[in-house]
C-alpha cells in the first residue's frame, strides 16, 4: 500500500512538472510572436469551464496593465450562453494574452444554443493575443466577425492557432475595422459568410499581416471574397489561400478600389467564383512576388462576365514578379488574366495553360495565347 501511495505521489509530481514545463514553453512561444510583456500585471490559470473563462476575461479587463490567461491544456471551453447580447465572452477592452495549451473556445453545438460570436475586441485599448488556441462555431447572422470582431483601433494577434467553422453576415471568421491584425503560423478555415469576406474581412483603414498561414475552405455564400476581402492594407507572406469560394467576385481574394495588397511566396490555388476573378479580383493595387496562382476557376453562374479564372484586374494595378499563373479556367475568355481598364505588369512571370485563353481578349503586355 505504502509503495503504491509513493508511486502515485511521484506520478502526480511528474505530471505537474510536465504540465508546468509545457505551459512555460507555450508562454515563451507566444511571447516571442505576439509580444507578451516581460511581466504581465495579472497571470491567471483558468480552470476548464465557461464560467471560469468569462470571469477571468472580465477580471483581466478591470486589472491595470497587461494580463495573461493560461488555459487548461486541451480543455473544450464550450459556451452555452452569451456574456452579453452579441458575444460569448466579455468585450476585450485591455491587453489580454491567452495561452491556449491546445484548448478550444467555442460556441456550443447543442440544439437551442443562441447565436453569438466568440470574441469582440474594442479599441482603442482592446488588444487580444491568442496563442495555441482554437476559436470555433461563433455565429452572428446579422453582424461582423463570427469568430473575432476587432474595431475602432483595436489589435488582434493570432499565433499557432485556428479560427474555424465560424459564420457571420460579413467576415465569417474574422472582421477588422480601422484596426491592426497579425495572423501567424495559423489556420483560418471553413468559415462562412452570407455576404463578403468569408474567412477574413478587412474594412477601410485596417492594417493586416498574414505569415506562414492557411486561409482555406471558406465560403461567401452570396458575396465577394471567399477567402478574404480587403479594403485596407494587407501583407501576406509564405501562406496559402486555397479552396475558398464566392457566390460573387473573388473566390480567393477580393481587393477593393482603395486597398493595397502585397503577396510574397504565397499560393493562391483551387479557389472558385461564380462571377469573376476565380483566384483574385482586383480593383486596387496588387503586387505579388514569387508564389503561384494555380487551378482557380470561374464557374457557370448567373451574374457578371465569368472571366479571369486566375486574376481579374478591373481598373486597378497588378504587378507580378517571378510568379506562375497556370491551369486556371473561366467560363468565358480569358481564363488566366483579365485586364479591364487597368494595368498589368509581368516581370519574369509565366502565364500558361489557362483555359480558354491565357489573357485574350484584353491587353496584358508579355502574355501570349
Amino acid at each position: 500500500m505504502f509503495g503504491r501511495t509513493r508511486r502515485a505521489t511521484a506520478f502526480a509530481r511528474a505530471t505537474t512538472a510536465t504540465t508546468a514545463t509545457a505551459t512555460a514553453t507555450a508562454v515563451a512561444a507566444v511571447a516571442a510572436v505576439v509580444g507578451l510583456p516581460a511581466s504581465a500585471t495579472a497571470q491567471d490559470f483558468v480552470p476548464c469551464g465557461q464560467a471560469a473563462l468569462k470571469n477571468a476575461v472580465a477580471l483581466a479587463n478591470t486589472t491595470p496593465g497587461p494580463s495573461l490567461l493560461i488555459l487548461s491544456p486541451g480543455c473544450p471551453y464550450s459556451l452555452t450562453t452569451p456574456h452579453n447580447a452579441s458575444n460569448g465572452l466579455p468585450v476585450i477592452t485591455s491587453q489580454i494574452t491567452v495561452v491556449g495549451n491546445g484548448s478550444t473556445i467555442g460556441r456550443s453545438t447543442r440544439t437551442g444554443t443562441p447565436d453569438f460570436r466568440i470574441f469582440e475586441v474594442a479599441g482603442p485599448n482592446g488588444d487580444l493575443r491568442l496563442g495555441g488556441v482554437t476559436v470555433r462555431n461563433g455565429r452572428t447572422p446579422t453582424g461582423s466577425g463570427g469568430g473575432v470582431w476587432v474595431h475602432d483601433g483595436g489589435r488582434l494577434s493570432v499565433d499557432r492557432s485556428k479560427v474555424i467553422h465560424n459564420s457571420a453576415l460579413l467576415g465569417g471568421g474574422i472582421a477588422s475595422a480601422s484596426s491592426t491584425v497579425t495572423f501567424t503560423n495559423s489556420d483560418l478555415m471553413y468559415n462562412v459568410s452570407g455576404g463578403d469576406g468569408a474567412g477574413y474581412l478587412d474594412y477601410p483603414q485596417s492594417v493586416t499581416t498574414f505569415r506562414n498561414s492557411t486561409v482555406g475552405g471558406n465560403t461567401a455564400l452570396f458575396g465577394q471574397g471567399g477567402g478574404m476581402e480587403v479594403d485596407g492594407r494587407l501583407t501576406v507572406s509564405g501562406s496559402r489561400v486555397v479552396d475558398n469560394s464566392a457566390g460573387a467576385d473573388g473566390g480567393g481574394i477580393m481587393i477593393a478600389p482603395d486597398a493595397n495588397v502585397t503577396l510574397t511566396d504565397t499560393v493562391v490555388r483551387s479557389n472558385t467564383s461564380a462571377a469573376i476573378g476565380g483566384g483574385i479580383n482586383n480593383y486596387g493595387t496588387l503586387q505579388m512576388t514569387g508564389g503561384e496562382i494555380f487551378a482557380n476557376r470561374v464557374t457557370e453562374g448567373a451574374i457578371d462576365s465569368r472571366q479571369g479564372g486566375g486574376i481579374a484586374n478591373r481598373g486597378g494595378s497588378v504587378t507580378l514578379n517571378s510568379t506562375r499563373v497556370t491551369n486556371n479556367a473561366a467560363r468565358n475568355a480569358p481564363g488566366g488574366i483579365l485586364n479591364s481598364g487597368g494595368q498589368v505588369v509581368l516581370n519574369s512571370t509565366v502565364v500558361t495553360e489557362n483555359l480558354p485563353t491565357n489573357c485574350a481578349p484584353g491587353t496584358v503586355p508579355g502574355c501570349t495565347d
